[in-house]
C-alpha cells in the first residue's frame, strides 16, 4: 500500500497525526509512505503518481479539488475546507468549542468573546460550539474578532485587536480557536493594558506545550489525541481502498481535556467566601467532598453559604460538586478503558448508581454511551 501524506511536518499537530498513521501500519511490510519530507520518497506530479491513497490536511478549496482530481481515495485530517468526495477524520471541533464554554460557565463568567480564523471550517465549528454552550448565561451578544489564519501569523501584535479587547465588558472569558491565536490575544492584551487573567481569561486549542509555556502568562489550552486522529485516518483509508473508494466517511474524535494554566486560572467572583468555596471544590470534589464539608471548612452557616453561592454561580454547592466530578469522569471516559465502577469511584461518587444518575442528568446520556456518542457524532 502506497500512501501519500500531505502534511506540514513543521507543525506539532501534523507530526502527531503522522505518528498515529505510522502506529497503525507498524509491524507490516506491505505499506510505504510518500511525502515532501526525508526519508519519505517524493510524490512528484500527483497526476502520474502510482499510489493507492492520500491522507492530507486540506485547508483550501484549491487543495481539495487538486487532491480529489487524482482519482485516489482522500482522507482529510483538517476540516479547513470540506470536499464532498473526501472523507474526514478530525477533531470534534463543535465539542472543543463547547468544552471551552462549559469551562468558563463553570467558573462563573458572564461576558464572552471568541477570536477565530476566518475561512477555516475547523475554526467556524469551534466558534459554533462555544456560542451554543454559552448561549443560556451570557449577557449580551457573543463578541467575535475574525481574521484569516495568515493574519494571525503576523509577528507583530495588533493594535486593532487590542482596541477590540479594550472595548469588551470585563471580566471577559475569551476563547481562541487555536494556540497561535491565543498567543496573539495575550500579547494584544498587554498592548491594551489589560491584565490576563484578571481582565481577560483566555483558553486556546491544541495544547502545544512549547507555545503555551512561552506565553506570559502560560496559556490554558484544550488537548486532543493527535495519534488517534492518525490511526483512525489510516484505518479509514485502508477501508476505502479495500472497497474501491466507496462512500466518503466522517469521523470526529472528541477532545481529551482542558489543560488549565495561568491565562484562565481565575474565578470572576467578588465574594471572597465563594472564591474559597470554589477553590475547595476544585481541589477536593473527586475525593468525596460534600456540601456539608464545604460549609464546615469555611466556618459559616449552610443557609448563608448556599444563598451567596447560588447568587454568584447560579447553582447549588452540591450541583457544582457534581459538575466538577462529571467533567473529571468525562476525561477518564475519553482517555482510557477503565470500568464504569472504577470511574465512578475515582470521580468521587459513592456508588455506580449515583454516578450514572448524575452523569445522565448533566450530560444527557448514561456514561456507557458517552465515548461512543462523542467519537461518532455526525
Amino acid at each position: 500500500m502506497r500512501v501519500a501524506l500531505y502534511l506540514n511536518m513543521a507543525q506539532v499537530h501534523h507530526q502527531g497525526i503522522a505518528q498515529g498513521i505510522i502506529e497503525h501500519f507498524q509491524g507490516r511490510d506491505n505499506w510505504e509512505l510518500f511525502g515532501a519530507y526525508w526519508p519519505m520518497s517524493e510524490v512528484g506530479d500527483l497526476e502520474y503518481w502510482q499510489g493507492d491513497g492520500i491522507i492530507a490536511a486540506v485547508e483550501s478549496e484549491t487543495e481539495g479539488f487538486m487532491l480529489v482530481a487524482s482519482g485516489l481515495p482522500v482522507v482529510d485530517v483538517s476540516g479547513g475546507w470540506r470536499h464532498p468526495e473526501a472523507s474526514l477524520v478530525s477533531n470534534d471541533n463543535v465539542d472543543i468549542g463547547a468544552m471551552a464554554g462549559d469551562y468558563f460557565l463553570g467558573n462563573g463568567f458572564l461576558h464572552f468573546a471568541c477570536c477565530h480564523a476566518d475561512g477555516s471550517g475547523w475554526s467556524a465549528d469551534r466558534l459554533r460550539g462555544f456560542s451554543r454552550a454559552t448561549e443560556a448565561k451570557k449577557l449580551g451578544e457573543l463578541s467575535v474578532f475574525s481574521r484569516p489564519m495568515s493574519w494571525w501569523h503576523s509577528p507583530e501584535f495588533s493594535r486593532e485587536l487590542a482596541d477590540f479587547l479594550a472595548a469588551q465588558r470585563r471580566p471577559l472569558a475569551l476563547f481562541a480557536a487555536n494556540d497561535i491565536i491565543g498567543l496573539n490575544v495575550v500579547g494584544s492584551c498587554r498592548l491594551a493594558g489589560l491584565r490576563v487573567p484578571e481582565d481577560v481569561a483566555i483558553v486556546g486549542v491544541d495544547n502545544e506545550e512549547l507555545l503555551c509555556n512561552l506565553s506570559r502568562p502560560a496559556l490554558s489550552s484544550i488537548a486532543f489525541d493527535r495519534h488517534e486522529i492518525g490511526r483512525r485516518a489510516a484505518r479509514c483509508l485502508e477501508e476505502l481502498i479495500a472497497s474501491g473508494n466507496g462512500k466518503p466517511k466522517t469521523i470526529r474524535i472528541p477532545p481529551v481535556r482542558l489543560v488549565e494554566r495561568a491565562s484562565s486560572a481565575i474565578v470572576p467572583v467578588a465574594d471572597p467566601l465563594i472564591i474559597q468555596a470554589l477553590s475547595l471544590i476544585r481541589r477536593e470534589a473527586v475525593k468525596g467532598l460534600t456540601a456539608s464539608d464545604v460549609v464546615q471548612a469555611l466556618y459559616t452557616s449552610r443557609r448563608n453559604l448556599e444563598r451567596r453561592f447560588s447568587r454568584a454561580m447560579g447553582c447549588s454547592i452540591l450541583a457544582k460538586i457534581h459538575k466538577t466530578r462529571i467533567e473529571y469522569a468525562k476525561t477518564l471516559l475519553r482517555e482510557g478503558d477503565l470500568p464504569i465502577v472504577k470511574i465512578a469511584v475515582q470521580s468521587g461518587f459513592a456508588s455506580v448508581n449515583r454516578f450514572t444518575a448524575a452523569f445522565s442528568k448533566y450530560v444527557g446520556m448514561p456514561p456507557r454511551d458517552y465515548p461512543k456518542r462523542s467519537a461518532a457524532r455526525p
